[in-house]
């Protein structure tokens, strides 16, 4: 029984298309026909295992279900028995593939901390990383070095497993040589920094080939991030005028890199808002440069002025229509990237004056309707406010109770947009690929909508919609949502702090983000309407002031439409705003026909 499992195993790692879990897994799937009894109880559990989500930053229980949707979940760690971990360690002496045999011996360490099976995990691990290693997608082989390593750690660092890592990162990093195009020899280099007491002075040399490289070929993000690595040597080292110069050469990477953009005539003023702003702070952690600050501070107003100009420009209108059968020739079999794209702009944001026109046919339709006092109650019954009358008071109040029923009208529209056009098409897209950390990751980097150093949150938020769970999806993004709005406004001119008495500052709400006057000129105005909806009006959804005091109950939060219209829209935001997809559509338009 054992011999034939393993045939059919080595099958489908022979057609495989590369030597990773999940590849095998679909390979795995193909060849379940006509198996049954315990044969087929015993692929299934192998099946589960390689379907396993690697999350890197949980090392004591980094599995996961890759999938989790409508609170239902892929095969997860915690649903094997003990009889399962039994049948693998039978197996597990059959098995010939270092990436099966890591995955395996590294599930029986995680479950049940059997010393050999974590120590076997290790030496599998980077013979696996060994046939992987790709300098130009080089996160698999990375990824593979790093389990090794978190699992090597938990052995004490004196364990002879630790050196043996380390060896492999070392010899990788020389064999590299600074050669490959991204940050594989930085990752490299961050895991050894990791470990208070690896000496990393004989890859300074590589380092400094990575960032002069790298700046002549103006890729300043990566030149950049080999300076912070720089830095850090030096600080390990004790060299301390090395460490300040380190500092002031990546302020002037960001000073550099925003006037090489302004010269290229990129209009992405955001941009180089943002690089000046970090240049002031890079400089203002030396000495003696205050005077450069006060130049750059004046190139900042500038580029701060020409902000409103460039806050609409990047839009796309991917209308597939509502009908369900055209969703499923719109997405099913296309390219992954194409799938996250047309979701991002499966339709078009409703235009103020179409919910102006709706709410007025309807009023006109049934007039009687608009008389009666009309309430808006919460879960528990609670009313929260009475819709405004259509039908009586001044003409200001006329204005103002369109506004309320536009608002409830854009809301209704939420609902039904995501239940019907964003839920199947998401549906779609989870049953024909497997999203990463790393496509979303592509999404939010290089995007004036992200702020620096929040793009793992929107990651992190947009990843969790992905999976279908969007109670933590809603809470990663909603206050990351705020914040670059918060950011955008201050960009824009506006103040965004207010002052209280005791002289504290206070960051203003998204209510009040939503009302300052250069961030209102400068934004699309549809869009603005349709967030207030959804976001802080209470004739809408009101989705940020729930959240933000505790008034969304477990089934709102996780399944309701309004969130996952939450999460649709931190998707189309990031999407509008990513230079990188954007480059991608303009390269790309007859996938989107």
């Amino acid at each position: 029984m054992n011999q034939s499992i393993i045939n059919i195993i080595n099958e489908a790692i022979r057609k495989a298309k590369s030597y990773e879990c999940f590849d095998y897994r679909q390979e795995l799937l193909k060849l379940t026909d006509g198996l049954d009894g315990t044969e087929k109880e015993v692929i299934q559990l192998i099946t589960d295992i390689l379907s396993y989500h690697m999350n890197k930053k949980d090392p004591k229980q980094p599995f996961e279900p890759y999938a989790i949707f409508d609170g239902k979940k892929s095969a997860a760690l915690s649903d094997l028995s003990q009889q399962d971990i039994k049948t693998l360690i039978n197996l597990y002496p059959y098995f010939e593939d270092s990436e099966i045999k890591a995955r395996i011996s590294d599930v029986i360490w995680t479950r049940n901390k059997i010393y050999k099976y974590g120590q076997d995990a290790i030496d599998n691990y980077l013979i696996s990383a060994a046939r992987l290693e790709d300098w130009d997608q080089w996160t698999v082989f990375s990824d593979k070095i790093e389990r090794a390593l978190q699992l090597a750690l938990f052995f004490g660092r004196d364990n002879d497993k630790v050196d043996q890592v380390n060896t492999f990162i070392k010899e990788a990093i020389i064999k590299i040589n600074g050669e490959d195009p991204l940050y594989l020899t930085g990752k490299l280099v961050e895991l050894l920094l990791e470990q208070k007491d690896i000496d990393v002075g004989q890859f300074i040399i590589i380092l400094e080939s990575k960032v002069l490289r790298n700046l002549e070929e103006t890729e300043y993000s990566i030149a950049k991030y080999y300076m912070e690595l720089l830095a850090k040597c030096y600080q390990r080292l004790g060299n301390n005028d090395k460490y300040k110069g380190t500092i002031e050469r990546i302020a002037m990477a960001y000073e550099e890199e925003a006037e090489y953009l302004s010269e290229d005539g990129n209009k992405n003023n955001v941009a180089i808002i943002r690089l000046l702003e970090d240049a002031i702070k890079t400089y203002r952690k030396i000495p003696g440069k205050k005077q450069k600050n006060d130049e750059i501070l004046s190139k900042l107003e500038i580029f701060k002025k020409k902000m409103s100009e460039n806050l609409q420009q990047f839009s796309h209108n991917m209308d597939i229509t509502n009908v369900v059968t055209e969703i499923e020739k719109s997405f099913r079999g296309k390219e992954k990237l194409v799938c996250i794209a047309k979701l991002a702009f499966i339709q078009s944001i409703n235009t103020k004056s179409s919910l102006e026109k709706r709410v007025n046919e309807l009023h006109k339709s049934s007039p009687i309707a608009y008389l009666v006092n009309r309430e808006i109650i919460d879960n528990d019954g609670k009313r929260i406010i009475s819709m405004p009358d259509l039908n009586s008071g001044s003409e200001e109040e006329r204005m103002e109770a369109l506004e309320a029923h536009m608002l409830m009208e854009a809301a209704n529209n939420h609902s039904i947009q995501s239940g019907i056009l964003i839920n199947h098409a998401l549906r779609i897209i989870s049953n024909d690929h497997e999203i990463d950390r790393k496509d979303i990751e592509f999404l939010v980097t290089n995007n004036m909508f992200v702020p620096l150093g929040r793009e793992k949150i929107f990651v992190e938020g947009l990843y969790e919609g992905f999976k279908g769970n969007f109670l933590k999806a809603i809470h990663l993004l909603i206050p990351q949502i705020e914040n670059s709005f918060r950011e955008i406004a201050r960009m824009c001119g506006d103040i965004v702090t207010t002052y209280e008495n005791d002289g504290k500052e206070q960051a203003k709400s998204l209510n009040s983000i939503f009302e300052l006057p250069n961030f209102v000129a400068a934004f699309d105005k549809d869009l603005l309407f349709d967030l207030r909806s959804l976001l802080t009006e209470k004739y809408g959804s009101n989705m940020r002031n729930k959240l933000a005091h505790g008034l969304l109950s477990y089934e709102e939060a996780s399944s309701s439409t309004i969130s996952l219209y939450v999460w649709w829209i931190g998707l189309r935001l990031c999407s509008m705003y990513s230079d990188n997809l954007n480059q991608y559509i303009s390269e790309n338009k007859k996938l989107f026909v």
